[in-house]
């Protein structure tokens, strides 16, 4: 004879409960516990299908599984987006409950729009101690006003910035920061002038015929060794002896020298601070995985609506393969993790699921 289910009181937790009758199309139980009513509905829960979509199932699999076509589930998808909020919104509603360090990692990924000749930039940032995604728009170009844009939308959600990590774009966002965040420092990636330079030293050597890797390797390793500016100034002085004869090494080296402030800030600086960008490159490597099954969007609208998406997904899935170095986050989302509340976290998950 199999046992009789009893739920658990809502009040007390017993579970010496009775079942009698229904109201309003809702099971009606007592609890002789606490002499207590209460109520369950075995409704089924809504279950929402942009989450799907965006970790990368296709509109024609989630249809499958539906039992619909892929027609019907691009516009349930596709209003689904439309009622979430914008990622910049969540951070400047619960930025009093927000806790950062100041470290920012800022980068662009290009994305293919139907009326446009060329990809356009998808520019966003990424706090990086809680690898949270503050805030990110689509525009028509990485200029000033671009830069300026995102250094204002920071500013308005009061993040507290100290250091930005970037790439090659130097000279049109230094302007921008130092008008919005005059305090604030700016570390070059040097991942990206390493790469840079390989390019400058093969067409160098398809002209001159000469062998650089010699200089290249010195190169890496001054880069890889963390040391203070008084042993770097001594190796440029190096560098200038044993390759400053060759047009092309001395150039580069003259480039390192103009921007060792901002390509060596880590050296300097109290704070820990990273001095490339290969976390942000993460994420663009999973949003161009992503993108390349889109294979581009209809249009201006339908992008920033995907991205949107993409933004505030990337911040409530739980991550699950960090380092050593951020080890503490695996099983937490970045949002979740920067919150510090699971009260206000959990309240933010009930709207947007």
């Amino acid at each position: 004879m199999t046992q009789k289910r009893r739920y658990v009181c809502k009040t007390c937790g017993s579970q010496k409960t009775q079942k009698r009758g229904t109201r309003n199309g809702k099971n009606r139980y007592y609890c002789t516990q606490c002499n207590t009513w209460f109520f369950i509905t075995h409704t089924k829960k809504q279950t929402y299908l942009w989450p799907d979509y965006i970790d990368g199932l296709s509109l024609r699999n989630i249809g499958l599984r539906e039992n619909t076509s892929y027609q019907n589930i691009d516009k349930i998808i596709t209003k689904e987006c439309n009622t979430l909020p914008q990622n910049g919104y969540i951070t400047s509603q619960y930025i009093k409950h927000l806790s950062y360090r100041g470290v920012l990692c800022m980068d662009a990924k290009y994305v293919k729009v139907k009326g446009y000749d060329t990809k356009i930039p998808f520019l966003f940032c990424i706090d990086y101690y809680t690898h949270d995604i503050l805030v990110g728009f689509l525009c028509l170009s990485e200029d000033r006003e671009s830069f300026s844009h995102l250094f204002r939308l920071l500013k308005e959600i009061r993040y507290p910035l100290k250091y930005v990590i970037m790439d090659d774009v130097l000279e049109r966002a230094r302007m921008s920061l130092e008008y919005w965040f005059p305090g604030a420092m700016i570390q070059l990636c040097t991942t990206h002038f390493l790469r840079n330079a390989k390019e400058f030293m093969k067409s160098a050597y398809k002209e001159t015929k000469r062998n650089y890797d010699p200089f290249m390797k010195d190169l890496r390793k001054f880069f890889s060794i963390k040391t203070t500016m008084k042993n770097k100034q001594k190796s440029f002085v190096y560098f200038y002896k044993t390759y400053g004869m060759d047009p092309y090494c001395e150039a580069l080296i003259q480039k390192m020298i103009k921007q060792k402030d901002f390509l060596f800030l880590y050296c300097k600086s109290f704070q820990e601070i990273p001095h490339t960008n290969n976390l942000i490159e993460v994420f663009n490597s999973h949003l161009e995985g992503r993108l390349k099954t889109i294979k581009g969007f209809r249009s201006f609208e339908s992008a920033e609506r995907f991205l949107n998406a993409w933004m505030i997904r990337k911040r409530t899935k739980p991550f699950c393969s960090c380092g050593k170095k951020f080890s503490y986050l695996n099983g937490k989302t970045s949002l979740e993790y920067a919150l510090k509340d699971d009260k206000i976290f959990k309240k933010i998950l009930r709207d947007l699921y």
